[in-house]
């Protein structure tokens, strides 16, 4: 995975950040991938085999990482269309946009006016028949890195 595009490069807490994430199947087997937005129709009852996919912006790298979500996919192998084939050496573009608060971490007045090494990150979460969270995949990380100017947190008026 790498980042394609980031947005804006000078960001204060409480703002939109925009990002564009290129996804590429590296294994030699095809991947079923969650790639719908309908989550009422994949939600329901009679849909099995649930996955999400997120996607995040990892703004700091430290004991406690700050992510924050740009995109969520739902699939399930029961709901036709929900779930796309990523064939061998295939990508899947994901463009998002996250807002960039209730980060206890990022209201530290310290990380006002510095520059924060932005990765992104991309999980998988799969559910059992009763929607209940069961499992989850490890983190794939981008393979490259953005610089971020980070003003801090905005002052009231």
């Amino acid at each position: 995975m790498e980042i394609r595009d980031l947005y804006p490069v000078n960001l204060a807490y409480g703002d939109h950040i925009t990002a564009t994430l290129l996804l590429r199947n590296a294994s030699k087997e095809s991947l079923s991938v969650p790639c719908s937005r309908n989550f009422r129709d994949v939600s329901t009852e009679a849909s099995k085999d649930r996955r999400d996919l997120s996607a995040s912006m990892r703004l700091m790298e430290g004991k406690i990482p700050v992510d924050v979500v740009v995109a969520v996919f739902t699939g399930s192998t029961s709901v036709p269309g929900s779930m796309c084939a990523m064939p061998p050496g295939g990508t899947i573009v994901v463009r998002g946009q996250g807002v960039v608060s209730n980060q206890p971490n990022l209201e530290d007045p310290r990380l006002a006016r510095t520059t924060l090494n932005v990765k992104a990150s991309v999980s998988e979460f799969y559910y059992n028949e009763g929607h209940v969270l069961v499992n989850y995949s490890k983190d794939c990380v981008s393979t490259n890195s953005v610089s971020l100017f980070f003003l801090g947190k905005k002052l009231s008026p």
